[in-house]
């Protein structure tokens, strides 16, 4: 559920390259490309890896059709995942939202009074990262309503912040 096929890569193109592009979702747990072993190259494509669903959901969302390098991206889950797979798993529940590309500046409490105007907040918690005793950038704010959820999912994403964009 966490793993996204990127498809159509550029040649030019690293893990590197890809690993920045799609840590804007969420931490990012690996990137590989499968390498054509007379060559060294990368065959064009290649999984990355989150750590948790929601980020790999939205990067599957905003990053397929994606111009990069040159290139139009196709984005989708891998051939081993099936619908069967994902009903065995439990729904987030709709009042929660998931945020990330959070600025490391951010605090928790700081990120509850953004999004405070949609609507009382039951719950905002930032991913630690306990090696580096930092938030990760990315995290939940769950709503006391579903709708007050919604709206802040459209009106935040592509938000400017810290001089970083918001993905909701």
């Amino acid at each position: 559920m966490s793993r996204v096929y990127v498809g159509s890569i550029n040649f030019e193109l690293t893990e590197e390259h890809i690993y920045k592009v799609f840590a804007e979702f969420g931490s990012v747990r690996s990137v590989s490309m499968s390498k054509d072993p007379a060559t060294g190259r990368h065959k064009g494509f290649g999984f990355v890896e989150y750590d948790v669903p929601e980020a790999a959901t939205l990067a599957m969302e905003v990053m397929n059709g994606t111009m990069l390098g040159g290139r139009q991206l196709k984005i989708g889950r891998p051939n081993n995942y099936t619908m069967a797979v994902m009903q065995g798993f439990p729904q987030p529940p709709d009042e929660r939202i998931y945020v990330a590309n959070v600025n490391e500046a951010i605090s928790e409490d700081s990120l509850r009074e953004i999004f405070a105007p949609f609507g009382e907040i039951k719950a905002c918690i930032l991913a630690p990262d306990m090696v580096l005793r930092k938030p990760k950038g990315w995290g939940f704010i769950e709503f006391a309503d579903p709708a007050a959820a919604e709206q802040a999912a459209l009106a935040m994403n592509g938000f400017s912040l810290g001089n970083l964009v918001l993905r909701v």
